[in-house]
C-alpha cells in the first residue's frame, strides 16, 4: 500500500479559489490522499463539493494562517504532508512525483519542484538549497511546491506571532534544525496564482514578516526589502 499523503489547506475568505485548489488535489494521479481544509474564520463558512479524496473541513476563529496550519498538521494522518495555499494549485503529477522521490531517498526529509505561475512565469528554485544565500537575499522555498515527511514537519511549529511571511521563517528554521532538502528534477508542478485577488498575507505584511525573520538572525535587510518599507 502506498504512503498516505495529507494536504493541508489553510484558507480565509477565498471560496472560489479554494474550490480550484481542492479540485487540483482531487485530480492528482497519486493515492491515497487526505485533504484537510482549515477555515480560518471566513465571513461565510467554507463548504466543499464531494470528490474522490478523503476530505475534512474544520472551522475556527480567525487566528491567522500559521495557527490554521498548525491546527491542520496536528490532525493530519499522512506519512507525507504538503501545505497548499488556498489560492494556488497542483499539476496532476505533483504528489506522485514527489512521493516517489522522497520514498526512494531515505536520506531526504523534504523535496520540492519548480513552479509556474498563472501568467506563465517559471520559477526555478535552487538545485542545492543554500542557507547563506536565503539568509542574505531573503528568499526560500515556498510551501506549495514541497512535500515533507510528517515526523519532520511536525517538529517545527509555524510561528503564530508573525504577521505573515511564514514560508520564509519556516524554511530558515528547517535549515537550522538540520532538515535535509532536495530538489526534484523535472518540469514545474506547483501552480502559483498571481491573479487580481487578495492573498492571505498581503504584500506589506508578508515583507514585514520576512524583515522580522532577518532581524531575529541579526541579518542585514536586503535593498529590495528596504525599498518596500513604509516611511
Amino acid at each position: 500500500m502506498s504512503a498516505i499523503v495529507s494536504v493541508v489547506i489553510p484558507t480565509w475568505n477565498r471560496h472560489e479559489l479554494l474550490e480550484r485548489a481542492v479540485a487540483s488535489v482531487q485530480a492528482q494521479t497519486y493515492s491515497p490522499i487526505e485533504i484537510i481544509v482549515v477555515d480560518d474564520g471566513s465571513d461565510i463558512q467554507v463548504s466543499l463539493k464531494s470528490g474522490g479524496s478523503i476530505s475534512r473541513v474544520y472551522h475556527r476563529p480567525h487566528l491567522g494562517i500559521s495557527a490554521a496550519i498548525n491546527f491542520g498538521l496536528a490532525r493530519a494522518n499522512g506519512e507525507l504532508i504538503c501545505i497548499l495555499g488556498s489560492d494556488d494549485e497542483m499539476k496532476p503529477e505533483l504528489i506522485a512525483t514527489e512521493a516517489i522521490f522522497i520514498l526512494d531517498n531515505p536520506n531526504v526529509d523534504m523535496c520540492y519542484t519548480d513552479s509556474i505561475s498563472t501568467n506563465a512565469v517559471i520559477q526555478r528554485f535552487d538545485r542545492i538549497p543554500d542557507y547563506e544565500r536565503y539568509a542574505t537575499m531573503a528568499t526560500g522555498i515556498p510551501h506549495g511546491c514541497a512535500l515533507w515527511r510528517s515526523e519532520i514537519i511536525r517538529r517545527i511549529p509555524h510561528d503564530e506571532t508573525l504577521p505573515s511571511g511564514i514560508d520564509y521563517e519556516f524554511i530558515m528554521q528547517a535549515f537550522e534544525a538540520g532538515v535535509r532538502m532536495s530538489w526534484v528534477p523535472g518540469e514545474p508542478l506547483w501552480i502559483l496564482n498571481v491573479g487580481p485577488h487578495p492573498r492571505e498575507c498581503g504584500t506589506k505584511r508578508q515583507r514585514e514578516g520576512v524583515r522580522i525573520s532577518l532581524r531575529r538572525r541579526s541579518r542585514p535587510i536586503p535593498d529590495w526589502l528596504k525599498e518596500s518599507m513604509d516611511p
